[in-house]
C-alpha cells in the first residue's frame, strides 16, 4: 500500500510544479501509456490468475472473481475504451 501512496505523491508533486498544460499533462500521459501497455497487461494477467487461484482454493467467491476481472479490464483498458468512445 505504501508504494501506491508513493506513486500518487510523485504524480501529484510533478503536477504541482507544472507551469503550463504540457508539463501538467505529460506525467498523466506517461502513466496512461504505462498502464495500457505491456505493464498493464502483465498486471491484469497476474491479478486474474491470482484471483482464479484463490477461487480454486476456496478462499474467494464468484463475485470477487468477476469483480477482479472486470475491474482490471476497466482500469488497464480504460484508455483504449475512452479512445473508442471518443471515436479516435
Amino acid at each position: 500500500m505504501r508504494i501506491v501512496y508513493f506513486i500518487c505523491l510523485m504524480l501529484l508533486s510533478a503536477l504541482g510544479f507544472a507551469a503550463n498544460s504540457d508539463e501538467l499533462v505529460a506525467p498523466l500521459v506517461a502513466l496512461t501509456d504505462l498502464l495500457s501497455g505491456s505493464v498493464g497487461a502483465t498486471l491484469t494477467t497476474l491479478a486474474v490468475v491470482g484471483s482464479g487461484f484463490m477461487f480454486y482454493l476456496g478462499r474467494w467467491d464468484v463475485m470477487r472473481l468477476v469483480t477482479t476481472a472486470v475491474g482490471s479490464g476497466l482500469i488497464f483498458g480504460g484508455a483504449n475504451l475512452a479512445k473508442m468512445l471518443m471515436g479516435q
